[in-house]
């Protein structure tokens, strides 16, 4: 009997943690015009849906055919001004992109990247990153 009161509290809290979570998440649409880095992964251009929600510190982002996907762990980044359209912030060195912030619509929240260990070592080498924004779209719901 111990065993199944436990099982039972494990789903009741599990559920509980679940529901918040998956309550207000963000799917966003994008096409990439180039590759990218992300964490230490290399990504190509193409088609991309991402699966955001603002108090949460995990992205998905996985292309349009689903061959590839990845969890990101972020940081939260605050904008000065209410973001209206879902943005992806890229920094460039020399040929080489970075996925550093993906902003959410409908407040001032976004999700920060952290640098990776290569972006570090060509930031060092280099002069400051260009920035380079790619507008997105929220992806429709399927009836």
């Amino acid at each position: 009997m111990s065993l199944f009161l436990t099982i039972v509290r494990l789903v009741a809290v599990s559920g509980t943690c679940i529901l918040p979570a998956a309550y207000g998440q963000t799917d966003i649409r994008v096409a990439i015009p180039f590759a990218f880095h992300v964490n230490d992964k290399d990504f190509p251009s193409g088609e991309y849906l991402v699966k955001a929600s603002p108090g949460q510190s995990m992205l998905l982002l996985r292309n349009s055919n689903y061959s590839r996907a990845q969890f990101i762990m972020t940081n939260a980044a605050q904008s000065p001004d209410p973001v209206e359209q879902p943005k992806f912030l890229f920094q460039r060195y020399g040929t080489e992109y970075f996925l550093s912030t993906v902003w959410l619509p409908g407040g001032y929240a976004g999700r920060q990247v952290p640098p990776t260990r290569r972006q570090m070592e060509l930031a060092r080498k280099s002069a400051a990153p260009e920035s380079t924004i790619v507008v997105a779209e929220l992806a429709r719901k399927k009836p």
